[in-house]
C-alpha cells in the first residue's frame, strides 16, 4: 500500500476486495465477479433513490431503464471495477449531498456529516476522476434552490467545509498522490484519449440507440438501424427536459 500511496495509484477498489477476501477466506478470482454484480445492483438501486418524485413508477420506471440500459451494464460486462465502485460511490455521494440536508441541525446534522466524511473519504480514494462530476452536481443542485439555501448559508459552508476537510484527514496519506494521478489523468484525457479510435462508438449516430440499448455498440447497417437512432434521440431529448423540469421544480 506504501507504493501506492508514493504513486498515487487509487486503491479503494484493492482494500474492498481485500477485506472480502479476508472476511470470507475465499480466493479473489471467485469474489471478483459476485463483486461486482452486487455493487452494479446497488448502483441501480441508489440511482432510482434519486428520483425526487412523489410517485413510485417514476422510480419504478428508472430501475427498469437503469437494468437494461448499454451504457450501464457495458462495465460490467467488460469486468471494469473502478468504474462500477466509483458510479456506485458518485451516486451514494449525490443521495447524500443533493439533499436539504441544512435544514438539520444539532446531533441529526453530526451524523449526516460523520456518514458524508466517510463516504466522500472513500469516494475520492476509488475513483477521484469522478469527484469534479458530484462538484458540478452539487453546485447546479444548490443554486437551483438558492432562495432557501441563502438563508442557510453559514450552515451549509461549514457542513460542507468539515465533510471536506474530514474526508481529506482520513485519506491524508494519499492525497498529494491521488493529485497527481488526477492531473495525469487529465492531461491523458486531453490527449490519447481524444484520439476516434478510443471511443469511436459515440461518434456515430447508432451510439444514440446504443446508449439506450436499442442496437450493438458496433451497429452494422440494418432496417431498423434508423429506427433506433430516431427512438433514442427521442428519449435522449425526454429524458433532458424530465430532468431539468424535476430540478426547476423542486
Amino acid at each position: 500500500m506504501l507504493i501506492y500511496q508514493v504513486y498515487g495509484v487509487r486503491s479503494g477498489n484493492d482494500l474492498v476486495l481485500a477485506s472480502l477476501i479476508a472476511i470470507t477466506g475465499k480466493n479473489g478470482l471467485a469474489l471478483y465477479m459476485p463483486l461486482l454484480v452486487a455493487l452494479q445492483a446497488a448502483i441501480i438501486s441508489a440511482t432510482a433513490a434519486l428520483v425526487s418524485t412523489p410517485f413510485r413508477f417514476a422510480r419504478l420506471l428508472t430501475f427498469l431503464a437503469l437494468c437494461c440500459a448499454a451504457m450501464l451494464t457495458l462495465a460490467l460486462a467488460w469486468q471494469l471495477f473502478g468504474q462500477i465502485s466509483g458510479m456506485l460511490l458518485l451516486v451514494l455521494s449525490c443521495v447524500l449531498l443533493l439533499s436539504p440536508f441544512y435544514r438539520l441541525g444539532g446531533i441529526s446534522l453530526c451524523r449526516f456529516i460523520t456518514l458524508a466524511t466517510l463516504v466522500i473519504s472513500v469516494f475520492v480514494l476509488t475513483y477521484p476522476e469522478m469527484v469534479p462530476f458530484f462538484g458540478l452536481a452539487f453546485l447546479v443542485y444548490h443554486s437551483a434552490n438558492f432562495r432557501e439555501v441563502h438563508r442557510y448559508l453559514g450552515r451549509i459552508s461549514i457542513a460542507t467545509m468539515t465533510i471536506a476537510l474530514g474526508a481529506s484527514t482520513l485519506i491524508l496519506p494519499d492525497v498529494f498522490g491521488l493529485v497527481a494521478f488526477f492531473f495525469n489523468q487529465l492531461r491523458y484525457s486531453g490527449d490519447a484519449m481524444r484520439l476516434p479510435e478510443q471511443f469511436p462508438y459515440f461518434l456515430k449516430p447508432s451510439g444514440i440507440g446504443a446508449t439506450w440499448g436499442l442496437n450493438h455498440f458496433g451497429a452494422t447497417e440494418t432496417q431498423i438501424l434508423p429506427l433506433t437512432i430516431i427512438v433514442g434521440a427521442i428519449l435522449t431529448a425526454w429524458a433532458i427536459w424530465g430532468a431539468s423540469w424535476q430540478a426547476f421544480r423542486l
